[in-house]
């Protein structure tokens, strides 16, 4: 980026070294003053009169400009297809455009310093004040893209539709490009769009800065346009026969420069902004100059060559312009060679002015060759005793350093360990900084990697692998940077952390959780001691106890109250919850039981099951089972007791007529009343006075009473057995209950003659209870008159 303070700058000198012309002096074509075999692309005077040159082939090449000639002072071959060249503010490193992307070189070193690789052609590049390189594509993606650290940023300008002509940046340090589009658009270096200049009627083809900071802006319909960029007024000016604008520079205080396709240069009043000479060559106009004498020299471009127009003075009418001839009021002498004062055509070493042998060969006399044997060396500019050609027989690598000459790895950086920046690896190419010069740099910090004789307790990258961090004072791992990747939050101590539980940068009054790396972390929970709640710093599942009541948040049931750690305590405090587990923790003998089966090591029931098989009982050895064997027994068991239910009902019926035919019998044929069997159920027969009934009637079968719920399949089934058959077709065997019973539906006649049946007596003492106690559903007063009985029919169960 050339500053208007350069530009200005460069007014100044020519302004200085340029002699009052008289107004009436007219130039005069003085033609071609030199043909260069080759498409030059960039062509720029600086600040000391030398003129830095770029062809397309890729020479880049600085050259001394005497009277439309140039001398190369040196030159450096690129080897690329170069399509531009810009040179930064300070002229210390030029910028070449080309083909495959962009070449950066070291004026001063004449060595190159970068490579930017594109895959697509770079037309125009130049820097902004941060530094970075802007790429220019002029087809494709017809914009400019930033560049830092050698990758791209992803900050790029508006495109132009149908192709981007011209880029510059201002000291301001805003992309300026121009295109197809008739519009110059406004971009600042983080990418912004600030907006563009839509005044143009034409493609814009050059864009450029005057010594006051106003834009000049060329178009291709050949209107020449001046914008003040503060407030974007602007002037116009339309160029006679409306050539193609292709170039646009100020040469002094008075005078712009506009160049045409066709070779024109027309020169522009700065003050009246006014067309004023015009000066006619050929080719495409590249650059322009005003030499000492107030010469123009012409510099336009054709698809193979390059040449230097010259419009001047002959004063001495030699046939040689004043800016070609050396002795421009001498017509015997046109050209001094060596300086001397002496022209040529008298001068018997012309190249010399006090010399008259060359040792060595090397074209320079003796007694000005420093190196008077050694042909590839003149110079010796630091004076360090190694010649200024660099690559001959002791040439100095570093020709303007007296401390350093060699470089052996070719990475900018001297052999010499006492010298200016010496090469800390000198045999290994590197680009390290900080801790050392040149060594290798592997994510290019500034700081090297370490190695057996350097280490990071040297000096070395400590993380070379990560471009944000060098500096490990604790050796964990994380970095000290605190602006780098993963920064270690206690640089002092080593630790593994990698998060903590921290106040909420959002929000104070809340803490979260936040990278913390490099902290101490005793459970490698990855949680900071630090930040951990009392006492779960050893516990590597938790990290959190809200409510300090020694267990984590992970563990704890309700963290939020310390007096709930557990769903048991949970349930003990809320009696509001009525879930069933809740029920459970709340039941006595289910925590007991649950507590005793954990302290053996056993694996409780939920309370469901602990409650379902409860109420079954329990098996002899006191230990619960909850299987498939169990849900089986239920099944069969629930089949086996309505079998049982149905036989006893059937019994039932049968004792009951048999009973009819028995009460015939006892009572002459009255049949006690319900009040009366219910009075000997409960032990008080007789009370009610309407008829007797004889106690152990209920119970002279021998069946076991149970207690049954009737159902409608169980009345079906004796209703439809009471039809279809008969007593002899269900029993069989004079022992069975059935033998005696009578089935028929009359009762058996009684002979008249029987006398009644003796009144039977309680016995005297009840029979002694089962072990299992008073058998469900009898009294005491049945269990004396019928319980030897049960006890001769089930034994002592």
């Amino acid at each position: 980026m050339r500053t208007t303070a350069s530009i200005v700058l460069c007014l100044l000198l020519t302004q200085l070294l340029l002699p009052v012309v008289p107004v009436s002096a007219n130039l005069v074509d003085a033609g071609q003053t030199e043909n260069i075999n080759e498409k030059v692309v960039a062509w720029e005077q600086m600040n000391d009169g030398k003129i830095l040159m770029v062809t397309g082939s890729g020479m880049l090449s600085v050259n001394s400009f005497e009277a439309g000639q140039h001398t190369e002072v040196w030159g450096l071959d690129l080897n690329v297809t170069a399509n531009s060249a810009t040179i930064d503010a300070g002229e210390n490193l030029v910028a070449i455009a080309h083909n495959s992307g962009v070449v950066i070189v070291q004026i001063a070193q004449q060595i190159i310093t970068q490579y930017l690789n594109t895959s697509n052609p770079v037309n125009a590049v130049d820097w902004d004040n941060d530094g970075d390189i802007w790429l220019g594509y002029y087809a494709g993606q017809r914009r400019a893209d930033e560049w830092s650290g050698g990758v791209p940023t992803g900050i790029v300008t508006n495109a132009h539709t149908g192709g981007m002509n011209t880029m510059l940046i201002t000291p301001t340090g805003e992309i300026l490009t121009g295109g197809f589009d008739n519009r110059v658009k406004i971009t600042s270096n983080a990418g912004t769009f600030v907006g563009q200049l839509t005044d143009m009627t034409s493609a814009v083809n050059d864009i450029a800065l005057d010594a006051n900071g106003r834009l000049l802006v060329g178009t291709a319909g050949g209107d020449f346009y001046r914008y003040n960029l503060t407030d974007y007024t602007y002037e116009e000016l339309s160029i006679t026969s409306n050539p193609q604008i292709v170039y646009v520079k100020q040469m002094d205080f008075a005078t712009y420069h506009v160049g045409t396709q066709s070779g024109e240069i027309i020169e522009v009043s700065t003050s009246s902004f006014t067309e004023g000479n015009t000066y006619d060559t050929s080719g495409k106009v590249i650059g322009s100059l005003k030499g000492s004498n107030g010469e123009i020299y012409i510099v336009s471009g054709f698809s193979s060559s390059t040449r230097v127009h010259l419009f001047d003075i002959d004063s001495d009418g030699d046939g040689v312009t004043d800016a070609l001839d050396a002795f421009p009021s001498d017509p015997s002498e046109t050209m001094d060679s060596d300086g001397d004062g002496v022209g040529d055509n008298t001068d018997e070493f012309p190249n010399a002015a006090d010399e008259s042998v060359d040792s060595d060969g090397d074209g320079v006399g003796d007694n000005s060759d420093m190196f008077p044997s050694n042909g590839d060396q003149t110079i010796d500019s630091d004076g360090d005793g190694y010649g200024d050609n660099t690559n001959g027989v002791d040439g100095d690598a570093y020709p303007l350093d007296a401390t350093q000459w060699a470089d052996t790895d070719k990475d900018g950086y001297g052999d010499n360990p006492t010298g200016t920046t010496p090469d800390g690896c000198p045999t290994v190419n590197g680009f390290s900084t900080e801790d050392r010069y040149g060594c290798p740099d592997s994510d290019l910090d500034g700081y090297s990697d370490p190695d057996d004789s350097w280490t990071s307790s040297q000096g070395a990258d400590a993380l070379p692998s990560d471009g944000t961090q060098w500096v490990d004072g604790d050796g964990d791992g994380y970095g000290d940077n605190a602006l780098g990747n993963n920064p270690d939050k206690c640089p002092t101590k080593a630790g593994a952390s990698t998060r903590a539980w921290l106040p909420d940068p959002e929000n104070p009054q809340q803490n979260t959780e936040l990278p913390s790396h490099g902290c101490e972390d005793k459970d490698g929970d990855g949680w900071a001691d630090a930040s951990e709640s009392l006492g779960m710093d050893n516990d590597p599942n938790e990290y959190l106890d809200l409510d300090r009541d020694t267990v984590g948040a992970n563990a704890d049931y309700n963290d939020n109250d310390a007096r709930i750690a557990t769903e048991r305590d949970h349930c003990k405090l809320n009696y509001d919850d009525v879930r069933e587990v809740c029920q459970g923790w709340r039941n006595n003998a289910y925590t007991d039981y649950y507590d005793t089966t954990i302290a053996t090591n056993g694996t409780p029931m939920s309370f469901n099951s602990w409650n379902t098989t409860d109420s079954t009982g329990s098996t002899s050895d006191g230990e619960w089972y909850e299987s498939d064997a169990m849900t089986d027994a239920l099944v069969y068991g629930g089949m086996i007791f309505g079998g049982l239910t149905v036989v006893i009902i059937i019994v039932g019926i049968i004792m009951s007529r048999r009973k009819v035919a028995t009460e015939t019998k006892e009572y002459g044929g009255a049949l006690p009343t319900s009040a009366a069997m219910n009075e000997a159920l409960e032990g008080t027969a007789g009370s009610s006075a309407t008829g007797g009934v004889e106690s152990d009637s209920l119970w002279d079968d021998d069946v076991k009473p149970l207690e049954m719920q009737e159902s409608t399949e169980s009345e079906f089934e004796v209703e439809s057995m009471d039809e279809a058959s008969t007593s002899e077709d269900i029993f069989s065997g004079d022992e069975s209950i059935e033998s005696i019973a009578s089935m028929g539906t009359e009762p058996e006649p009684v002979a008249e003659e029987a006398a009644p049946a003796p009144a039977q007596e309680a016995p005297a003492e009840a029979p002694p209870l089962p072990a299992s106690g008073l058998p469900e559903g009898w009294t005491m007063d049945q269990w004396k008159w019928y319980g030897h009985e049960y006890l001769a029919k089930y034994g002592n169960e």
